[in-house]
């Protein structure tokens, strides 16, 4: 009779694991980190998630940010190009922008500045794979090199989202 009654608990974690993310996309590793952090945002970011536009051209980049936010409890929408980011920000307006430097469509500075326009306080953070150095008069918030850390991101998404969360 006991062996039943633990059973099922340990059936549901196994089923629930294999349909939460395809490991050949996401690492156990990277999936226990990300989970870790989940409770912590719910904790702090009060009834809604925070809603993240990541701005990518690179599709497997893309969708593994993607991903890796949706486990850290955030909204996410995604654009192949600054083209299409500026687009999606005419309907909807994200808390915060993950964006890589170098887009199609339109160079990082020009797709900083349209984004800024349309929202003068949304955090935009920088994701990029170029040796090349932001200082103080760039119109980011802040950014981090690729191969992206992902406790690093969710720690620099957290600490940009930290003025929206406590004024709500």
């Amino acid at each position: 009779m006991g062996h039943s009654g633990e059973q099922a608990p340990q059936a549901r974690r196994a089923a629930r694991r294999r349909t939460e993310a395809p490991t050949d996309i996401v690492p156990r590793r990277l999936r226990s980190v990300i989970r870790a952090s989940r409770s912590r945002l719910a904790r702090r970011s009060g009834d809604g998630r925070p809603k993240i536009l990541v701005i990518e051209h690179d599709l497997a980049t893309r969708e593994t940010l993607a991903l890796m936010l949706r486990y850290y409890g955030y909204e996410v929408t995604a654009a192949g190009d600054g083209r299409e980011a500026t687009s999606l920000v005419t309907r909807m307006t994200p808390d915060l922008v993950v964006m890589d430097w170098r887009t199609p469509g339109l160079s990082g500075f020009s797709l900083c500045l349209a984004l800024r326009r349309r929202s003068p306080m949304m955090p935009i953070v920088v994701v990029t794979a170029s040796d090349e150095v932001f200082d103080g008069d760039q119109p980011v918030n802040a950014w981090l090199q690729k191969p992206i850390d992902p406790p690093r991101l969710n720690q620099i998404i957290h600490d940009e989202l930290a003025p929206l969360v406590l004024s709500s």
